[in-house]
């Protein structure tokens, strides 16, 4: 299925994925690091900071997309 926009002022277009896909949840993989971490959501520099620091690779889900974007 080709991305579509779910509203009118959607900013972004919503994809559908092509084969199922488990995406292990981020905040287990830290808590599992770290047993002392609390149930907490974390800032966007917490999270890059962390990641970097461990190496934990983003889940690739295919979507059977290609897009060609031109230089101008």
């Amino acid at each position: 299925m080709l991305p579509k926009r779910a509203t009118k002022n959607s900013a972004g277009y919503d994809f559908v994925v092509a084969e199922d896909t488990v995406i292990p949840s981020y905040l287990k993989f830290v808590q599992k690091i770290n047993k002392e971490l609390p149930s907490t959501l974390f800032t966007i520099n917490e999270v890059a900071d962390f990641t970097k620091k461990t190496h934990f690779k983003p889940t690739l889900v295919p979507t059977g997309i290609k897009a060609y974007i031109p230089e101008d």
